[in-house]
């Protein structure tokens, strides 16, 4: 799947806790029907596939996941990241969702910029970054967000 570069203003956002990467979907109820999560370390400049996978995950309306809800019953490629979250510069976020009106399959690429943040264990608590790589309390504040 194609990872894009940044700006993008996508409804999805990405937060640290307890040490994990959680993402919020800030859109219309859907389904998410496919999610890859790849890391991104610095300097090496070597994409790290965390997880790729096809299954059924709902999201009613804002909801937030993680590669942690990407369970048994999907059809899943998991990898254990064994460096230091230190060493992770960019996590890549691409979801597929079916929309609950039965339109099209759709979806949304973003890449978060985890050193801006303080890294994975540094982390700002409570604070959400956009794709655009604005820091906000408010996970779906952007302008694409359904609210």
């Amino acid at each position: 799947m194609f990872l894009p570069n940044r700006p993008l203003d996508v409804p999805l956002s990405m937060s640290v806790r307890d040490g994990s990467p959680v993402y919020m979907w800030c859109y219309a109820p859907a389904t998410i029907v496919g999610v890859l999560i790849a890391y991104i370390p610095d300097e090496s400049g070597q994409t790290i596939f965390v997880v790729d996978g096809d299954g059924e995950l709902p999201m009613p309306g804002p909801e937030e996941f993680s590669a942690d809800d990407i369970d048994s019953s999907w059809v899943a490629t998991r990898e254990t990241w064994t460096r230091e979250d230190s060493e992770i510069d960019e996590i890549g976020l691409t979801v597929e969702y079916l929309l609950d009106d039965d339109s099209p399959r759709g979806n949304f690429m973003a890449r978060f910029d985890v050193s801006a943040g303080g890294g994975i264990s540094g982390w700002p608590e409570g604070q959400w970054q956009w794709p655009t790589g604005e820091m906000s309390t408010d996970p779906c504040g952007m302008p694409s967000a359904n609210r």
